[in-house]
């Protein structure tokens, strides 16, 4: 049987680019997901709006969600629509940068990882086509179904933005006209009574501040704008709901003081009863174990909430459907 030679399965014109292309990284200098690698060029805000968020409040997902595998090569865990835990989606990054829009490697891994799980197409979906799609649809890949949360209209704004430090937090706008773009997703980056701080991830405002010189454009995209000229074009805001060190260690307190209840009621239990016996009670993840009534064994409760997607269904947000298309 006769076997055609690679050149011939492949293409000796892929063969010639493989061989003088330089390796490609997932990312730059710093050897991280940087905010200046957004900048959108496809009817995509929706998503790097979002990674912009993720980048300026929870890195580590981002870094734990992607993986360089072999030179040109990467992995990318994302969450399809009704998937419990993430898939891990193999990218070649020369194609990714050929197929999609963006000129960042780890953002072309991304967008393609999420065209396999969702059908979107982000090499024909341009700026002008206007197709966008949801703010909640990126989350939820990146998240996984349960973090992704959608406000109800815009009346909690400053609670909102107010979180958007430690939240990956996305300003959907509506179709009214005003300083900020119709039907576009912005990075909330913090707020408060009087600004919200914003970031256009085309990379610039995008606002003519001598026609609106109330907006403080501070570069690379990033700008303060009056509450009122965002409350007037708000759609909603969307972000994932996960915690900051402050409740982390809330809620690590609750539960170290349910299982210290627990070790209690265990030790009074053992002491009315007569040895030697064994006793195992179960609280969360803590086992306890009795030998007698004059020798107790105890393990400490150290409950384990190092990451917030570790937490019991209890402490995390309902998800939510409802969502405005950007672009």
């Amino acid at each position: 049987m006769h076997i055609a030679p690679w050149s011939s399965v492949i293409g000796t014109a892929l063969l010639a680019r493989l061989a003088s292309a330089k390796d490609v990284t997932l990312f730059g200098p710093t050897n991280q997901p940087e905010e200046s690698d957004v900048n959108q060029v496809t009817s995509d805000c929706f998503l790097e709006a979002t990674l912009a968020a993720v980048i300026h409040t929870d890195l580590e997902q981002l870094t734990g969600m992607l993986n360089n595998t072999a030179p040109n090569c990467a992995t990318v865990m994302l969450y399809g629509d009704k998937d419990i835990e993430p898939k891990k989606i193999y990218i070649n990054l020369i194609d990714a940068l050929d197929e999609g829009a963006s000129k960042s490697p780890w953002i072309a891994a991304i967008q393609e990882a999420f065209r396999q799980i969702t059908g979107h197409d982000f090499k024909t979906d341009t700026v002008f086509s206007k197709t966008g799609g949801t703010i909640t649809s990126a989350l939820r890949a990146i998240y996984g179904p349960t973090y992704a949360k959608v406000t109800s209209g815009c009346d909690g704004r400053r609670n909102v933005t107010e979180k958007a430090t430690w939240k990956p937090t996305v300003l959907a706008t509506n179709k009214v006209a005003g300083a900020l773009a119709n039907g576009h997703g912005y990075t909330v980056r913090g707020g408060n009574d009087t600004h919200v701080t914003l970031r256009n991830p085309w990379g610039f405002s995008g606002i003519d501040t001598k026609k609106y010189p109330d907006v403080e454009d501070l570069g690379e995209g990033n700008f303060n704008i009056p509450v009122s000229m965002v409350d007037k074009q708000c759609a909603d805001y969307e972000y994932a709901d996960i915690l900051n060190a402050a409740e982390h260690a809330s809620v690590e307190s609750a539960l170290t003081q349910s299982s210290a209840s627990a070790v209690a009621s265990a030790e009074a239990l053992a002491a009315t009863m007569s040895g030697p016996f064994s006793l195992e009670t179960m609280t969360g993840e803590s086992v306890f174990t009795f030998i007698s009534k004059r020798s107790v064994s105890v393990p400490t409760p150290t409950p384990s909430l190092m990451n917030p997607r570790e937490l019991e269904p209890s402490y995390r947000a309902a998800s939510v459907t409802t969502s405005h298309f950007v672009g």
